[in-house]
């Protein structure tokens, strides 16, 4: 309980003296800036930096203006989709080294095969939770509706990451610590829908915690070696 308690009052003098969120902020674009230059560097795509741009931008509008919550969400999906396309991509070389698939061409027909049945998979679900969600709220919610869609799409890379992991770990570490994350935003909105209370102090502080780590090694892994550097 002492250590506990000292993180907590660790954090409280951090945010009094220099403001958090913007700290925050400026650690994710510097992930964005170095998942850029490395890909640059290294003559690779920039689907992760892209990615941590929608990051960046989805942080502007949850993180400092604290406004226009559906249009944060959006960029969260949107980098969900970029990331889910770099896990598709790299699972279907790994497939292909394996004899058990194609090199992720788009062009071929397993590709385009394993590509829709992941699109529907999603889609599916993601309908499936929305649905769910707007009846249990009693009504339709933006907020609620994409939020649903990103959780979603970033279980499925999750998982899919997990099941790749050795050729993609530093990915599917930081999605691991941004799950940590998330689930603590999702901690903290509870009382906005059920009557409970908690700790804000402290869900924040392990927010941030994971938050920042998680982004500097998805930053990072722009730099993984890989069979095939094209897929970051």
């Amino acid at each position: 309980m002492f250590l506990l308690d000292l993180i907590c009052n660790l954090y409280t003098v951090i945010c009094n003296l220099i403001f958090m969120h913007i700290f925050i902020f400026v650690i994710v674009c510097i992930s964005f800036a170095g998942s850029a230059f490395l890909a640059v560097f290294l003559k690779r795509n920039y689907t992760t930096a892209v990615a941590l741009l929608c990051t960046v931008i989805a942080d502007i509008f949850l993180l400092l203006l604290n406004t226009n919550y559906p249009a944060g969400l959006l960029f969260f999906s949107m980098a969900q989709l970029l990331y889910a396309e770099r896990i598709f991509r790299n699972r279907r070389y790994n497939d292909e080294l394996k004899g058990n698939g194609s090199n992720g061409d788009i062009k071929n027909k397993s590709t385009i095969n394993a590509l829709l049945l992941q699109v529907i998979l999603r889609l599916g679900t993601a309908a499936a939770v929305m649905i769910t969600v707007s009846v249990a709220h009693g009504g339709f919610d933006w907020v609620l509706i994409l939020a649903s869609f990103y959780g979603v799409n970033f279980l499925y890379n999750l998982l899919f990451a997990l099941k790749n992991s050795k050729s993609d770990i530093l990915l599917t570490v930081g999605l691991l610590l941004f799950a940590v994350c998330d689930i603590m935003v999702l901690t903290l909105n509870l009382p906005d829908y059920l009557d409970v209370s908690i700790n804000q102090t402290l869900v924040f502080t392990i927010m941030y915690i994971f938050y920042i780590p998680s982004q500097l090694l998805i930053g990072l892994s722009t730099a993984e070696k890989r069979a095939r550097t094209q897929l970051v």
